[in-house]
């Protein structure tokens, strides 16, 4: 089933009426929300996989330390 209701990309951007785009929020403004929401989750998630890593390392260094006396 072909719901494509253009013959060519030529004409349904033609069709457009010079806009850039089909976008859900606004003109574009909506891709760069979510794009900034999503390098900013991104950055957090990293912050929070490192600090989390840290400190079962941390807490797995203490143990062999108190096990071996190392």
């Amino acid at each position: 089933m072909d719901t494509f209701p253009y013959e060519s990309w030529e004409e349904a951007l033609a069709d457009a009426d010079g806009s850039t785009g089909y976008y859900t929020w606004a003109n574009g403004t909506g891709s760069v929300v979510l794009a900034i929401l999503a390098i900013a989750l991104s950055i957090a998630w990293m912050v929070w996989l490192t600090r989390n890593e840290a400190k079962h390392l941390e807490h797995c260094a203490a143990r062999l330390n108190e096990k071996w006396g190392l």
